[in-house]
């Protein structure tokens, strides 16, 4: 029998790296915040180091820091605000971009501990209602990361901010402080609640506040 025109065929696969790389883990370097981030829900703040939240700032692509600026978060605590009272400033320094994911935050209390809840709303004296989950914060800054959101903004967002007992503030940057609500539904440590208008001007004591996002999602 004669076999002619055989050919041999050698096909290649080529494998595909599905590996994401989650560039918000990557900023974290002490073991009690990797334990912690591991052991979060997506979407939930995590305790931090300065250092790792400074990272956070300078490494994440598209990271971008709102509200305070940092210089403004090294200053000493001058004021207070009560708790159950929601902050925010002008709307210039609250506006987040749309299509940005929030990847942290930071803030104080004024000398008890106390669960502080970032907020947004797509209307700037509008209804608030909690980004993520309430977050413990001390008499000092301290630093959060968000466990690989998958929400980012629809559209053009503002930020405020609530804490359940009194919040530390600043009388130093005097006209940065835009308003205030304490017009809560809902409980604060559980979730599910809203700062609902009417916000009432008052430009002398903002709150430690900062938030830090990205348009870019690496993780």
């Amino acid at each position: 029998m004669y076999l002619s025109s055989i050919y041999s065929v050698n096909t290649g696969f080529n494998e595909i790296n599905t590996t994401v790389i989650d560039a918000i883990f990557n900023v974290l370097s002490s073991t009690a915040s990797i334990s912690a981030y591991n052991a979060a829900a997506v979407g939930n703040w995590v305790n931090v180091t300065a250092g790792e939240y400074g990272k956070a700032v300078s490494t994440i692509p598209g990271a971008s820091t709102y509200v305070m600026p940092t210089s403004s978060i090294g200053l000493g605590t001058s004021a207070a605000w009560g708790g159950n009272y929601a902050t925010t400033v002008l709307s210039a320094n609250a506006q987040i971009p749309a299509n940005t994911y929030i990847i942290g935050f930071v803030s104080r209390a004024y000398s008890t501990a106390a669960n502080a809840v970032p907020l947004l709303s797509y209307t700037f004296e509008g209804t608030y209602t909690e980004i993520a989950s309430s977050a413990h914060v001390t008499s000092t800054n301290t630093y959060f990361v968000r466990k690989a959101p998958t929400n980012s903004l629809s559209a053009v967002g503002y930020v405020a901010l609530i804490g359940d007992q009194n919040m530390a503030a600043t009388n130093a940057i005097a006209s940065f402080n835009y308003a205030y609500s304490n017009n809560i539904t809902g409980t604060l440590s559980g979730g599910n609640y809203a700062v609902n208008p009417t916000w009432t001007a008052n430009s002398s004591t903002p709150m430690f506040f900062q938030v830090v996002g990205t348009t870019q999602r690496n993780w």
